[in-house]
């Protein structure tokens, strides 16, 4: 997924340097926003390979895109946010329950 082969090339300039992962984000942040199913192209200095191309593409999968997640983020401290998202990375099933269906 595109998510993960960011963490990955994050954490390759990591390793190095971590001075490296603030402007690998920026030049993702400008980069233009991909259709579904389009691929963006990003060019980045690696210090021992040179400027490096790197394509991502966008899913072609939107469903999630419009939804409102503004009621997850108020309900959850940024720690318990952190563990949702890391297993979510690493595909283990999280299971919601709450009061209210919203």
């Amino acid at each position: 997924s595109i998510t993960l082969q960011i963490l990955d090339e994050v954490e390759k300039r990591r390793a190095i340097s971590p001075a490296l992962v603030q402007p690998f984000m920026r030049s993702i942040m400008e980069a233009p926003f991909p259709a579904p199913g389009r691929t963006i192209t990003v060019k980045n200095f690696l210090p021992g390979s040179g400027t490096e191309v790197i394509m991502l593409c966008r899913p072609l999968d939107s469903r999630l895109e419009h939804v409102d997640f503004e009621c997850l983020f108020s309900s959850l401290n940024v720690r318990l946010l952190v563990r949702v998202f890391a297993s979510l990375l690493l595909e283990r099933r999280v299971i919601f329950t709450a009061d209210k269906l919203r």
